[in-house]
């Protein structure tokens, strides 16, 4: 039988629409609900004197032109927002937990975010995470049904406490973990050890790494997995941030492990089928 062109389409678009099913794969569409905190996300910035003055203006306009946009952070009160720098040895919070329910609030928290003084020394980031931790727990719209998120931007690795400073931070962040908190997320600037920030950092594991121009990914109820952007410089940050509150707070994650596996196995399996089909198709003789 002769498989005519046509069918050859029809099949190709079979096939390409199954991959596509195959990427939101046993789960299901979470959708924000407007008046309802269902993100609580705390923003820590490394303050530390590794960053220079400059730099550290870049990361503070990237960030508030991203908090005051309404296409990136939602203003409908589904996005509680907290802003912590750490530097020095300790963490402190330049903006407490704050919902984003219109374009005053982003804007509050923008002018807030712009008017931070950079405190330099030591990156604790230890003290970021146990800051972070206590913030959104005892926030007044903390609740087990809301995700919540932790990132961290810093260009650098842990200096503080002195003895086993890495230690500490990963000692703290499963502390973070162990309290509730649901996803931790980094931005790698510049000679940040991304790959530290993944294996120790990121949660839930395994965690991934992406480029600043990472595209968003399909809608997915289940938890993120934690993802670790590598940025140049700080003058990719804001483009990183912006791409990063997107996908956080729309609920499009990075695909898991399991998840690229059954893309990439439905994938070629079409192409396979496809080169299968076309040869017979130049193999048939028409009979009559």
């Amino acid at each position: 039988m002769l498989v005519s062109k046509k069918r050859l389409g029809r099949i190709a678009v079979m096939l390409s629409v199954i991959t596509m099913l195959a990427l939101p794969l046993s789960t299901s569409v979470t959708m924000a609900s407007p008046s309802t905190v269902d993100i609580q996300m705390a923003v820590c910035v490394d303050g530390s004197g590794s960053i220079s003055a400059s730099d550290w203006t870049l990361m503070k306009e990237g960030l508030a032109s991203a908090v005051e946009d309404g296409s990136i952070v939602p203003q409908d009160g589904s996005v509680e927002l907290t802003i912590i720098q750490f530097a020095q040895g300790s963490a402190t919070t330049e903006a407490g937990p704050t919902v984003i329910a219109s374009q005053v609030d982003a804007d509050a928290m923008a002018s807030t975010i712009r008017g931070m003084s950079q405190r330099g020394s030591l990156t604790p980031m230890a003290a970021a995470f146990d800051e972070a931790t206590y913030q959104i727990t005892n926030s007044s719209n903390y609740s087990d049904s809301a995700r919540q998120v932790i990132n961290i931007s810093t260009d650098g690795q842990p200096t503080h406490p002195t003895t086993e400073p890495e230690q500490a931070a990963i000692d703290a962040r499963d502390a973070a973990i162990a309290a509730g908190i649901d996803e931790i997320h980094c931005e790698a600037v510049g000679s940040a050890d991304a790959e530290w920030l993944r294996t120790q950092i990121a949660w839930p594991q395994p965690g991934w790494l992406v480029d600043p121009n990472f595209p968003p990914r399909n809608p997915d109820g289940s938890l993120q997995n934690g993802f670790v952007v590598e940025v140049d410089s700080y003058e990719e940050y804001a483009d990183a941030i912006a791409e990063k509150f997107v996908i956080i707070t729309n609920g499009t994650p990075i695909p898991s492990a399991s998840t690229w596996s059954v893309i990439v196995a439905v994938t070629l399996l079409g192409a396979a089928a496809l080169v299968v089909l076309r040869r017979r198709n130049n193999d048939t003789v028409k009979t009559y």
